[in-house]
């Protein structure tokens, strides 16, 4: 499964959706099949390691994990239309095209000294 990228399930879905808009195909369960194969394929990628498809990101300002390109990572939050960066609020530079929660934060130690 990692060498299937989420690119390649979501061209899986626009050709299963071109399928039964073309009509070229009377079995439209060939373009189901095709969905259903998609969406199979996302949850394994998902699961295996742990990055989602952007559409499937929340959009009400709660923060994401997401690459920012160049092979780093970024919070982004999505606010006004747009992925903006949390540091300074401006666009992403790089459209995200996968995201993760954020992690949870460590454990704050309190009180003696080590």
């Amino acid at each position: 499964m990692s060498e299937m990228k989420h690119t390649d399930i979501e061209v899986l879905r626009r050709v299963a959706v071109r399928l039964r808009q073309s009509g070229l195909f009377n079995d439209a369960s060939f373009a189901g099949r095709l969905e259903d194969i998609a969406s199979r394929l996302q949850a394994l990628a998902v699961a295996e390691d742990g990055w989602q498809p952007i559409e499937t990101a929340p959009q009400d300002g709660t923060q994401v994990l997401a690459p920012c390109g160049y092979g780093f990572l970024d919070v982004l939050t999505y606010s006004d239309g747009a992925w903006r960066e949390t540091s300074n609020l401006l666009r992403a530079r790089h459209q995200p095209t996968v995201w993760q929660p954020l992690p949870a934060a460590p454990a704050l130690r309190t009180g003696g000294s080590e």
